[in-house]
């Protein structure tokens, strides 16, 4: 199969959904997805692209374009429009286990692209507008990716305003090639301020975007008390050495598939 490019513009109205639909199924067939997948790229681009109508345009009429990528083993979605920009790590994740008194309205759009999609990535440009990136695999690829190498970043000494850079660029290196199964060995560590405790969720949230994880291992007892003062610890998974954050990473990357 060779590369393919396809485009579509219309207007954010939701009677064009169906258009929008019918455009990105063809295009997921032409990526040999299967029944399910093909499924699931329906109903991350209708998240998206409705989210565009009712919250980028809020009801008035924009301009979304789509573009679709068929590659060998994969589908690549494109979505870009020019209305308001949101910030997709401040929409909460919705508790699914809320009852129904409790549990929030909307939220959901957000959480299905990225539980159905292999990759999501979201970009802001003020000339350009926005745009977000859907990437579905074929099954095979989706099996390989959860054999990606595991990367290990050894921290150490102080991890504050002076030395977190150094280690954000460490972690920004990974996620740019791709590399998003991370351990960050904290053995050596003796103190870590807000400053390195931003650069850890930044890049947890990185990993995450691409499917992936961070786990920290070996936390000294004063490290620990900052995590769990700050509820870090209900946030990154934990492991007590090395050898067990590889294999809760290896789990991880088991459920994934």
């Amino acid at each position: 199969m060779t590369h393919e490019r396809q485009s579509l513009n219309l207007s954010s109205d939701v009677a064009n959904l169906e258009i929008i639909a019918d455009f990105v199924t063809k295009a997921a067939q032409k990526a040999d997805l299967n029944e399910q997948d093909i499924f699931a790229v329906q109903l991350a681009v209708d998240e998206a692209c409705t989210n565009i109508i009712e919250h980028a345009y809020a009801g008035e009429l924009g301009d979304i374009s789509l573009t679709c990528e068929i590659k060998p083993g994969e589908c690549v979605i494109t979505i870009q429009d020019k209305g308001r920009p949101f910030d997709p790590e401040a929409v909460p994740l919705p508790n699914l286990e809320d009852n129904l008194q409790k549990r929030r309205v909307g939220g959901l759009g957000l959480y299905f692209m990225r539980k159905l999609m292999d990759e999501v990535h979201f970009s802001f440009d003020t000339d350009k507008g926005n745009q977000v990136v859907m990437i579905k695999r074929t099954s095979r690829d989706n099996r390989e990716k959860a054999d990606r190498p595991i990367a290990v970043v050894i921290a150490q000494g102080r991890v504050d305003a002076a030395s977190a850079p150094a280690l954000e660029d460490q972690l920004e290196v990974l996620l740019t090639q791709g590399k998003a199964q991370i351990i960050v060995d904290m053995a050596k560590v003796t103190y870590i301020s807000s400053s390195g405790l931003k650069v850890l969720l930044a890049a947890l949230r990185g990993a995450r975007q691409q499917q992936g994880q961070l786990i920290l291992c070996n936390i000294q007892p004063k490290v620990s008390s900052i995590l769990t003062m700050v509820g870090f610890d209900q946030v990154f998974p934990i492991a007590q050495d090395l050898e067990r954050a590889s294999r809760l990473l290896k789990q991880t990357q088991i459920e994934q598939k």
